[in-house]
């Protein structure tokens, strides 16, 4: 019985030192700084807690920086600069549950993704890879 109460207490003091050292750290910072700080911290959390996937780091930080583009299949068409496309093929192998079909959906749906890529706004309308069935 008193096992689930000192994990409680351990969670709620972690939570705790948590927040107020962001505080602290925040109130200590630039400006300029608060933001990477911020995800830097995010991040190992959600490392530690399970929530984010070695392989999903690795892809946050390399992504296709680590590809050459002789060495992947080839880009689908010539006004996706290199670059993106080797993040495509990046984002595909280390975080399949979620990207394992992007490749394909930008080869099949070129027209689409097109339009996607020169929108003014892309991030506030779906991408075309929501209307790709889900892997399985």
């Amino acid at each position: 019985a008193k096992a689930p109460l000192a994990s409680k207490r351990i969670h709620n003091i972690v939570e705790y030192a948590t927040f107020h050292v962001t505080c602290y750290m925040q109130r200590g910072l630039f400006e300029r700084h608060k933001q990477i700080w911020s995800l830097m911290l995010t991040t190992k959390i959600q490392l530690v807690l399970g929530e984010l996937s070695p392989a999903a780091m690795q892809a946050l930080l390399t992504a296709g920086g680590a590809l050459d583009i002789k060495s992947v299949d080839p880009k689908p068409a010539e006004w996706i600069p290199d670059a993106v496309w080797l993040n495509c093929i990046a984002l595909s192998t280390a975080i399949p549950s979620v990207f394992q079909l992007l490749p394909e959906s930008v080869r099949m749906r070129i027209v689409d993704w097109r339009a996607w890529y020169d929108d003014d706004a892309p991030e506030q309308t779906g991408s075309p890879l929501v209307a790709m069935p889900e892997v399985p």
